[in-house]
Formats: structure tokens, C-alpha cells, sequence
């Protein structure tokens, strides 16, 4: 039998180019949250299996299966943007900082 659970944190990412993307600051903190859910029950004692995101491992035989379902919040705390412009003003590259709190919701059963 199988329950949800929740796993609570927060990630921080940057992202830059010539030009201004959140976008790719969010999928940046995304991704750095994915990793830090994994490489976390990845080295809890009793997990057997994991999955986040698609990325998934057995680390044992038996214990507790932990699976990402989805982020119950996923909260902008912090944003930074940083533009370096040229002598006439133009923008030539661009990096914004943002730091997430999040609560993900996971599906955990004993195997």
C-alpha cells in the first residue's frame, strides 16, 4: 500500500545570456530541485527505489520506494538580475538569480 508524502527544501540557480530568460532560471531551480531530491533519498538508509523525473534507480532489493509525483508549492523567495551593457547603453549579457522554497508531494511504499 502506497501513501503520498511530503519532502520540503528550496534550491537556488542562475542562468545568464545577452538577453533576459526567467524562463531559464526557472527550469534551471527546476532541475537543481530534481537533483536534490534524488541525491537525498538516494542516500536515506532504508530506500530501495527512486524516481524523479524520469531518472529513476534501484539502490536495494528491500525498504521504502520514494517517487515524485509533483511540487505541492514551488515559491519564488529571492530575485536577483544582474545586466552588463556596453558603452552605449545596449545590453550584452544579462543573469538573473532566483531562490525557491518548495514542498513535493511523493509517492512512498514498502517493497
Amino acid at each position: 500500500m502506497s501513501e503520498i508524502t511530503k519532502q520540503s527544501g528550496e534550491v537556488v540557480a542562475s542562468h545568464g545570456g545577452k538577453h533576459e530568460d526567467w524562463a531559464g532560471v526557472d527550469t534551471a531551480c527546476k532541475d537543481a530541485a530534481y537533483l536534490q531530491l534524488f541525491d537525498l533519498w538516494k542516500t536515506m538508509p532504508d530506500t530501495a527505489f527512486v524516481g524523479v523525473n524520469g531518472r529513476v534507480e534501484k539502490v536495494k532489493e528491500h525498504g521504502v520506494s520514494r517517487v515524485f509525483q509533483s511540487f505541492e508549492k514551488w515559491t519564488s523567495v529571492y530575485e536577483h538580475a544582474h545586466h552588463d551593457k556596453d558603452k552605449l547603453g545596449r545590453e550584452k549579457h544579462w543573469e538573473g538569480t532566483r531562490r525557491y522554497e518548495y514542498v513535493a508531494l511523493v509517492e512512498t511504499k514498502t517493497v
